[in-house]
């Protein structure tokens, strides 16, 4: 639920149309466009829904909103997706998990591919880019 309190009160006669456009200019993963082409309109010019639109502590919450809003605006930011790899120095030791749980800690182990398939390629770090390469080529047994 909603509530719009105007600017300026207006005049609608009666028998006239009032045509109201809301607008979401925020992207996100949800169902905004299907509930709002599915909702309706009440009008009131009751005053109690005015006194409800401005309590004190929803007025500053929304104040505070949209400030934090206007911060978040200010912060550059870029439509590409980036993803880069740890170097090697900052790279986590990885354990094998006692009966699968995270907690309990066996082994430590190194990125390799298992001892019946192919090696990965000789040379080149052991990486991400490494491993691509290696499920791609064409002397890998798995690939179709």
């Amino acid at each position: 639920m909603a509530a719009f309190v105007l600017k300026e009160p207006i005049e609608i006669p009666e028998g006239a149309r009032l045509e109201v456009k809301l607008s979401n200019n925020v992207f996100i993963n949800s169902a905004f466009p299907l509930i709002a082409k599915r909702g309706h309109l009440d009008l009131s010019d009751d005053l109690r829904m005015i006194d409800a639109a401005f309590v004190e502590s929803q007025v500053q919450k929304r104040l505070e909103l949209a400030k934090l809003q206007d911060q978040r605006k200010q912060i550059p930011s870029t439509s590409v997706p980036v993803m880069a790899e740890r170097q090697s120095r900052f790279a986590r030791v990885s354990n094998l998990f006692i009966r699968g749980l995270f907690l309990t800690k066996g082994d430590e182990v190194t990125p390799a591919t298992p001892a019946s398939l192919n090696p990965l390629p000789q040379g080149e770090p052991i990486n991400r880019l490494a491993l691509a390469k290696w499920l791609v080529s064409p002397e890998n047994p798995l690939t179709a």
